[in-house]
């Protein structure tokens, strides 16, 4: 083999761990940056009353949680009637939340909507009656919350993977770049 097809192929090799390093880390940001595990986030005020969400979009073929956070200490039960319907308007899923143990500032009105993945939709949350808290609001969303932890932990994974394999690459890359250099300010000219 040349003398001067060694550092070629170590050229190569060193940007094959830089690309095997980010290509993990890339596609998941990717992902995140494409899918969108929370369809909908608005505020929901606490008071008696029928609220109507504008459509939102579902882009995942899972099971979907409609949740409200943000809740107040409060001493009246939360009390909803809900429902989802597509966006001509039919029923999709419907259900009924009554709080049995108050404190949480979270509940979960229902775990297991798997919606059309791509379809448009929109709930109707109907508070029963007033939660006797100071004037706030609180917030409705529809998502995926798994999928963004699963997200969030495997990054961790991909972070380290790409600083380990990445990094290597990059740092044959700097010393052979650097031989480079001092190889040809050595040279007789």
């Amino acid at each position: 083999m040349k003398q001067r097809a060694v550092p070629q192929i170590l050229f190569m090799v060193a940007g094959l761990l830089i690309f095997v390093g980010i290509a993990p880390l890339a596609c998941s940001l990717g992902w995140v940056w494409t899918h969108d595990s929370e369809s909908l986030s608005m505020p929901i005020p606490l008071k008696r009353g029928e609220y109507t969400s504008p459509l939102f979009a579902t882009d995942l073929d899972d099971e979907y949680q409609i949740e409200i956070y943000d809740l107040p200490p409060h001493l009246v039960p939360l009390d909803v009637d809900w429902k989802i319907g597509d966006d001509a308007g039919a029923l999709i899923r419907s259900g009924r939340f009554h709080e049995d143990q108050m404190g949480g500032n979270a509940v979960v009105l229902d775990r297991g909507y798997r919606p059309k993945q791509g379809s448009r939709y929109r709930i109707i949350v109907n508070i029963l009656q007033d939660m006797e808290v100071p004037i706030r609001e609180s917030s409705l969303h529809v998502g995926v919350p798994e999928r963004g932890l699963e997200r969030a932990y495997g990054s961790i994974l991909f972070i380290r993977w790409a600083a380990l394999v990445g990094g290597a690459g990059t740092i044959l890359l700097i010393v052979l770049a650097m031989a480079a250099v001092f190889q040809r300010r050595t040279r007789p000219s």
